[in-house]
């Protein structure tokens, strides 16, 4: 998928879809990878804007990788 071009006409890859995989939850990661407290508010804040936690239920899962893939 491309986006549109703007300004200086540069074309410009949309970004792919990256599916992770971890035994750990995301308080976990960012546990280990921060040491200071407020980093790792900062980061957590920042990362659940991104990241979305399948804990429980694989129809979530199914869902999103259906939105993801079907196109318009």
């Amino acid at each position: 998928m491309r986006l549109a071009m703007k300004g200086n006409f540069t074309l410009k890859p949309d970004n792919p879809l990256v599916i992770m995989t971890s035994n750990y939850s995301l308080q976990e990661h960012v546990n280990k990878k921060f040491s200071v407290r407020d980093q790792r508010e900062t980061a957590l804040k920042a990362l659940k804007t991104r990241i979305i936690e399948i804990t429980e239920s694989f129809d979530v899962w199914q869902t999103l990788i259906l939105k993801c893939t079907i196109t318009k």
